[in-house]
């Protein structure tokens, strides 16, 4: 019986400490709607969900998109801020102001 116990209590500061060191999920997943910063029209709805293959999958709609954006630019690109170091990261480009994009990685914000 005190061998049990022993055991039993080991495993609590076992588990105790683990949980101790384990960081914060990243959950990534939600809704978001973006808007031209240059005051036109333009918005964009983005959502992102957390799979059962641990990516996420994120979805892009975008209205009253200038195309093209520039003279020296013919496509949008749609990238997120990671959260693990803070870097961005291309998602991918936007086909007639619409996408699907997939990702392993944690975010915190999405811009186009």
């Amino acid at each position: 019986m005190l061998k049990r116990l022993k055991i039993l209590t080991s495993a609590f500061f076992i588990a105790l400490f683990l949980m101790l060191l384990a960081k914060p999920a990243q959950a990534s997943e939600g809704t978001a709607q973006l808007t031209s910063t240059t005051g036109n029209p333009a918005r964009c709805f983005v959502s992102s969900v957390l799979l059962k293959d641990l990516n996420f999958r994120v979805l892009v709609t975008c209205r009253d998109l200038v195309v093209p954006p520039a003279a020296d630019a013919f496509i949008y690109s749609i990238w997120a801020t990671l959260a693990e170091n803070g870097r961005p990261a291309k998602l991918g480009d936007l086909d007639v102001g619409k996408g699907e994009f997939r990702t392993g990685k944690a975010f915190t914000d999405v811009y186009i």
